[in-house]
């Protein structure tokens, strides 16, 4: 990986951007981060239709990395399977995979970053909502904190239900761990990966981050949900179409 530090990967970025003026032109960009199973893609979607606006769905950067000119030297985390087979991703320590994701947000960012330049200056007066991969340190410098909301879920949520959604990538994962070689221990490698990436720690760092925290509370309906992080975002209320809420 190219940037072995968060710190070092910030101090890169300053200095590749005009910070002013990415957290001018992002005004109108509503990013949402955390743990999975927090709701973070359902917001998205709900707020887009609300506001009449463009969704930015989860990792929509990886639809343009050949654009970016991306590769396995300078983007190793992003090309990882261009050189590994999904058997062996499956099957890395906790701590690869782990170091993987982190890895994998940073390579991402630029692209991120690229396409909502592109949103903003051909859609200056539509609002944008983000289901990110931008790390937090970043997002300070190129947001506000009434743009960015952090939403969790419990970790036991995220590893016991990885594998209920039908999406296309979490069925090729499931269907590598059953091609390996002993399937019921790459299974519970991959929950221990699983377990790494929403630890306690990773809870605390979205948790204690200073932005607007969400927790996911099923006993209140997804339009009520989206009200909260709404008048977080402070949205218009006249904007959302009616007998949505």
């Amino acid at each position: 990986m190219k940037y072995n530090l968060i710190e070092n990967f910030v101090e890169d970025f300053k200095k590749q951007y005009d910070i002013n003026q990415l957290k001018n032109q992002f005004k109108n960009v509503y990013f949402i981060i955390g743990t999975a199973y927090a709701g973070k893609s359902t917001m998205i979607k709900m707020l887009s239709e609300h506001y009449d606006g463009i969704m930015c769905e989860e990792n929509f950067g990886l639809n343009f990395l050949d654009e970016y000119g991306v590769n396995s030297v300078d983007n190793p985390c992003l090309c990882y399977t261009n050189n590994h087979t999904m058997v062996e991703f499956v099957n890395r320590t906790p701590d690869d995979y782990y170091n993987w994701l982190r890895g994998s947000e940073m390579e991402i960012t630029p692209i991120e970053i690229g396409e909502l330049i592109k949103l903003t200056t051909n859609n200056p007066d539509k609002k944008i909502f983000v289901d990110t991969s931008i790390p937090m340190e970043i997002l300070k410098l190129i947001s506000s904190n009434d743009n960015v909301a952090v939403m969790l879920s419990d970790q036991s949520m995220s590893v016991d239900r990885f594998f209920e959604r039908p999406d296309y990538e979490k069925q090729i994962i499931f269907k590598a761990i059953k091609q390996s070689d002993n399937p019921n221990k790459t299974l519970l490698n991959f929950r221990k990966c699983m377990e790494k990436n929403n630890s306690l720690e990773r809870y605390n760092y979205f948790l204690n981050s200073g932005f607007y925290v969400f927790k996911r509370d099923d006993s209140i309906t997804l339009e009520q949900t989206m009200s909260i992080i709404a008048d977080h975002f402070k949205l218009d209320k006249e904007l959302i179409k009616i007998g949505a809420i």
